[in-house]
């Protein structure tokens, strides 16, 4: 009868089955045959010309890789967090696109952020610390290229136009101050913050303060501002300048409010006329007001943890905060031309913008850790309260995610040298000559160089390195090459064992290829296969690191096979030769034990000399005894599983405890699974410990509220049913679920300019044509708009034209805004016409609104509009705008899903109108992934399954094998993501990669054993079975007895080089353990360390028992009879040659 050794290659297995020596499976039996003749060609390659073509094609191997290397020149470091996370060609990307294309970012304001945790029972000393910081902010300056600049040049300014009236456009322009958004506004002490410190200088002996409850009878300033007074103190009649216009019908431009109305927060700082608030939060019960009405701060912004409805009287808010508004650089470069005459290029700006934010930064640390801080006229304050206060600017998540994306050397460094040990370790012996130290380290060469070489090839062709690459790549790809390279090196070495070192190269290289290369590449296939497919995740950052580890599986394998291989043949040489491992150039003069390159019949021979030599059993003693029987294994690791865990497995008391544990602990991670959540909230993201974390927690605990706009693209805007359509949506949207509904909130864009010129007709038409000529002449440029719009544009118009302009108060008279229905709307004709109009007549509204037209209106003033008559005429048409929105609520990603849901259902149902536009914000850049990330993980991973099934039908030529390895594989991604939700992992892409990557690493675990299982044949003989004193039936006997002794094989073969193979994978990524960034920790480290651990567990316990019970038939086994195998005669041995017993032999 055939041995195993012969029935595991399937040449000589068909060979045995002709022969009439063995049964088997024919059909799969010449698949594989193909398939392992395939490898065994390229064996015959590399010996051929002995050791040229070995020489030629390891240096080829390493010279290939070493020229891809020179695409690390065209890499790029990618840490923009938009660039990151958006989908690369999906909705997003293309809205994002459109963007860009029509708004230039240099105008957009940027948001930078302070949260108050309140800790202290003083919130009065809680409202001072704020406020006194805010104030340092202001007082701060910044030098930049030996030029000094002031919170004014950076800060956001709602520009305010104040038509006909110089001394208001004088202040207007001088005088308008920074904007923020801060709880301090609901107080007088807001006042505080405001700059200039005096607006107007009154002439002396005026008594235009009399009435000021401040008692401030020398300057006009932000604290004793109102309306009234301001006229007197520009020595203005009310009825001789147009105030009244200006301030009632809602169409004014200047609606100054001041802080008079207001209280104060302590009674150190309240001025006499003025009451200090009782209780000291009441004020911010319905949100606060700026220095003018036309900014509105909601509740929802600026304070959180207190609904004044249903909270008890006595408790304040849980956190507060404040919004510092920054100019955008392109913004600030216009105003430096313009007013101080400074030119800078934008790259500039935006270097002096980077250092304004850093002191920003540093100057809340300082205060947060009681520094005396500057708050100007040569007064410090020091915080008061015990509450934690944090800093934020709109620049920190890049600079965190470009701190934390680069190469940390010393644990690149670490964790090579752990692999170097641990490769040169596995494969040294005592003896000098028969260790193979060298081939390890040349592996774990080769596969650092094929990875780095991938990386050059995918930067070369513009897959931009990441966070991941730097952090992840360097472990995780080590790690997986490794393992290929034991399964190559351990198969070669058992093989040079059983068979001899005399044993000829070519014999040897083939028989190894022959038996580990379709497995080799089942697994390296399954990888690449499951890291390529990852990139059904559009997640830019996910999708580079997949492409970037599935090409480095695939140059490791091909590295591994042919330049391993070929330095193996080297390697051997080198043995033959008598030449010391590693120092191969330095003859043997001291070997321990050279019993690796013998045969086992050589083995026994020089056994029983040192016996002979040694003396009498006893005097050798029971150690002695345990090393002459481990010596017939390849190592001690095979030698203790032969011995002691495979026997241990075959017992099926155990097999049914594996069973019930595994059981119970699949449906732990069954519940696990239910504990997910989807999300990635930033406080994971950034360092635990650090101000930026600080922040980030207290910003998510307690704020839930995100700005957004809804973009308007190139529609027909003039069209009245488009008109009322827009303003319909827009009605709608502000009604939606979480969107902020407070009636204070700056409105639509075209409702304004409606009400604007709505506005405009009414005041014009009530007073012009009921009052004298003193009042019409109050009213020119209400008349002069009126011209503008009515009258055909020529150069040659100016204000003369109009005193003789007689206005009809005939209410059939063509109105300014027309009206139908369904409301007001703006003549279509003249929509184009009005929108310049509006920008200089009303352009504080025009700027909170911030409708970000593309292309930009001009803001000039409308003398100047009548005189180049063109600039209205030429407008148009609007390519891009926005309507700003305020989400609340927003806590949840099932929230942040049901929010973006719901607002894109309602901007898609007006498409039937023919508008056409989509959201923009935070909420839709970051939380629109989770839409459909589960189903895109359950497809990836559905698509890798398919494939292995196919590949390992392939090789295998067995559906039944197939059937069992993809069972475990889904068995080992689905206990992953249930330690997902142990761990309180949320789910976003970084574990949705991690998930799917799990089914291509596991294979390293599981397709050895199954493999070498489905090759391995029965030992011959009567199978006989009993349990409790039960004999069972021979068929079922021939059953379990049959795999029990196939499972025995599978272990002692492919137990070492998996286990060897787990060991280094977790070496590859023990180092990330150590990673500065906690997210890389949590979400990489965690995860990578639970596929390790898992797999090991489910491939060197699980699989074995279920094999052993369930596994298929083997493809051949020898026939029965009187139970000892019959050997093959002469003609039909192996080409192995292999004269061992088949229980030992490899194959």
């Amino acid at each position: 009868m055939a041995g195993d050794g012969d029935l595991h290659d399937a040449n000589q297995a068909l060979k045995a089955i002709k022969a009439g020596t063995a049964c088997g499976y024919k059909v799969p039996l010449y698949g594989r045959a193909v398939v392992e003749s395939t490898f065994e060609l390229l064996g015959k390659l590399i010996t051929s010309f002995l050791p040229f073509v070995a020489t030629l094609l390891l240096c080829a191997v390493v010279l290939i890789c070493a020229l891809l290397c020179i695409g690390f020149v065209n890499s790029e470091l990618e840490t923009d967090a938009e660039d990151l996370w958006v989908e690369k060609g999906g909705r997003l990307d293309v809205e994002i696109e459109y963007t860009d294309d029509h708004l230039d970012e240099g105008f957009d304001n940027t948001q930078e952020l302070i949260v108050q945790e309140v800790y202290s029972d003083n919130f009065t000393l809680t409202l001072l610390d704020h406020l006194y910081l805010l104030k340092a902010i202001t007082e701060f300056n910044t030098t930049y290229r030996g030029m000094n600049f002031q919170f004014r040049d950076v800060c956001a300014i709602a520009v305010l136009s104040v038509p006909n009236v110089p001394e208001l456009q004088r202040i207007a322009d001088m005088a308008a101050p920074c904007l923020f958004l801060t709880p301090i506004d609901c107080y007088w002490e807001g006042s505080i913050l405001q700059e200039p410190d005096v607006l107007v200088q009154p002439p002396q002996n005026t008594d235009c303060l009399r009435d000021s409850p401040t008692n401030n009878e020398t300057a006009l300033t932000w604290g004793n501002l109102n309306i009234d007074i301001l006229r007197r103190c520009l020595g203005a009649n009310p009825s001789e300048t147009g105030y009244t216009m200006f301030t009632d019908q809602g169409i004014q431009s200047f609606q100054l409010s001041g802080f008079l109305d207001r209280s104060c927060i302590s009674v150190e700082s309240c001025p006499p006329g003025l009451q200090v608030a009782d209780p000291v939060y009441e004020p911010l019960r319905n949100g606060c007001r700026s220095y003018t009405d036309l900014v509105f701060e909601p509740q929802s912004l600026i304070i959180a943890g207190y609904r004044f409805e249903t909270d008890v009287p006595g408790a304040a808010p849980s956190a507060i905060r404040s919004s510092v508004l920054l100019n955008g650089p392109a913004t600030i470069q216009e105003s430096l031309l313009s007013n101080r005459n400074i030119s800078l290029t934008r790259s500039q700006v935006e270097e002096l913008l980077a250092r304004w934010k850093d002191k920003f930064f540093d100057l809340v640390i300082r205060f947060n850790e009681e520094y005396l801080v500057d708050i100007g006229s040569g007064q410090t304050y020091r915080k008061a309260s015990v509450d934690q206060i944090f800093g934020w600017t709109s620049e920190t998540l890049d600079d965190i995610t470009e701190e934390y994306s680069g190469v940390s050397p010393a644990l690149i460094l670490i964790g090579y040298c752990l692999m170097i040990s641990y490769c040169g370790i596995a494969f040294v012996y005592l003896d000098w000559v028969n260790s193979h130290a060298s081939v390890g380290l040349m592996g774990l060469a080769l596969v650092a160089l094929a990875s780095a070489a991938a990386l050059g090839l995918t930067a070369a062709c513009g897959v931009p390195f990441n966070i991941t690459t730097t952090q992840i790549f360097p472990f995780l790809v080590l790690g997986l090459g490794v393992d290929d390279m034991f399964v190559i090196g351990d198969a070669f070495f058992e093989t040079e064992y059983h068979m001899g070192r005399d044993t000829d190269i070519k014999t040897l290289l083939k028989a190894t290829l022959r038996a580990v290369g379709p497995s080799v590449t089942l697994t390296s296939i399954t990888n690449a296969c499951g890291f390529f497919l990852s990139a059904v995740i559009p997640i830019p950052v996910i999708r580079a690191f997949a492409i970037q580890v599935g090409c480095a599986v695939v140059f490791n394998y091909f590295a591994l096979l042919i330049g391993l291989s070929s330095f193996i043949v080297l390697d051997h040489y080198r043995v033959k030769a008598n030449l010391v491992d590693f120092f191969c150039c330095f003859p043997a003069s001291l070997c321990c034990h050279p019993f690796r390159g013998m045969k086992e019949s050589e083995i026994q021979n020089k056994d029983k000399k040192e016996k002979e030599a040694g003396g009498s059993e006893e005097e050798q003693g029971f150690f002695s005894g345990i090393v002459q029987r481990f010596r017939q294994y390849k190592s001690p690791l095979t030698a203790m599983v032969v011995e002691y865990y495979s026997p241990f497995l075959q017992n099926y008391i155990v097999k049914v405890i594996v069973i019930v544990v595994f059981s119970i602990w699949f449906g732990f991670t069954v519940w696990g699974c239910t504990k997910v959540e989807d999300g990635l909230d930033i406080d994971d993201v950034v360092p635990k410990g650090t101000v930026e974390h600080g922040f980030a927690r207290a910003n998510i605990r307690n704020f839930a509220a995100y700005p957004s706009t809804i973009v308007t693209k190139d529609i027909n805007y003039p069209n009245r049913n488009v008109q009322q359509a827009l303003l319909q949506m827009s009605e709608e949207i502000n009604t939606a679920r979480y969107v902020e509904h407070a009636e204070q909130l700056t409105g639509y864009w075209l409702k304004t300019m409606i009400t604007f010129f709505d506005g405009l007709e009414n005041v014009y038409r009530n007073v012009y044509c009921t009052g004298d000529a003193q009042t019409q002449a109050l009213f020119q440029d209400a008349a002069f708009v009126y011209y503008l719009v009515h009258q055909s544009f020529d150069s040659s118009v100016n204000s003369t034209i109009l005193q003789g302009f007689v206005f009809s108060c005939d209410s059939t008279v063509r109105r300014l805004v027309e009206e139908d229905d369904n409301g007001l709307y703006i003549p279509p004709d003249r929509f184009y016409q009005y929108i310049p109009l509006w920008v200089s007549l009303d352009n504080a509204l025009y700027t909170l609104n911030s409708p970000s037209f593309d292309p930009r209106p001009p803001n000039l003033p409308v003398q100047a509009l009548a005189a180049n008559s063109s600039i209205g005429m030429n407008y148009g048409p609007i390519l891009y705008a926005e309507q700003f929105i305020l989400s609340e609520g927003l806590s949840e990603t099932s929230d942040f899903e049901n929010f973006i849901n719901e607002i894109r259902d309602i901007v898609g149902s007006y498409e039937r109108f023919g508008i056409y536009g989509y959201p923009r914000g935070p909420p839709f850049l970051f939380w629109e992934q989770y839409i459909n990330l589960r189903q895109n993980v359950a497809l990836a991973c559905g698509l890798i399954l398919v494939a292995c099934f196919v590949a390992t039908s392939f090789f295998l030529m067995d559906i039944w094998s197939a059937t069992i390895l993809v069972s475990m594989l889904a068995l080992i991604s689905a206990e992953v993501f249930g330690v997902t939700g142990f761990l309180e992992i949320k789910f976003s892409s970084i574990p949705a990669i991690m998930i799917i990557a799990s089914v291509g690493v596991s294979v390293e675990f599981t397709a050895p054993l199954t493999f070498y299982f489905l090759k391995a044949a029965p030992n011959p003989g009567k199978k006989e079975m009993s349990l409790f004193g039960f004999e069972f039936p021979a068929i079922i006997a021939t059953w379990f007895v049959t795999r029990n002794e196939r499972m025995h094989k599978a272990l002692e073969h492919r137990f070492t080089p998996v286990f060897n193979g787990s060991i280094t994978t977790f070496l590859g990524i023990i180092m990330l353990a150590f990673a500065e960034l906690p997210f890389i920790r949590l979400y990489f480290f965690s995860i990578l360390m639970s596929i390790v651990l898992l797999g090991m567990l489910n491939g060197l316990i699980l699989l074995p028992v279920i094999l052993s019970l369930f596994g298929p038939p083997a493809q051949a086994y020898p026939k029965q009879d009187s139970g000892n195998g019959i050997p093959l005669d002469a003609k039909n041995q192996s080409y192995d040659e292999m004269n061992v017993n088949h229980n030992t032999v490899l194959y």
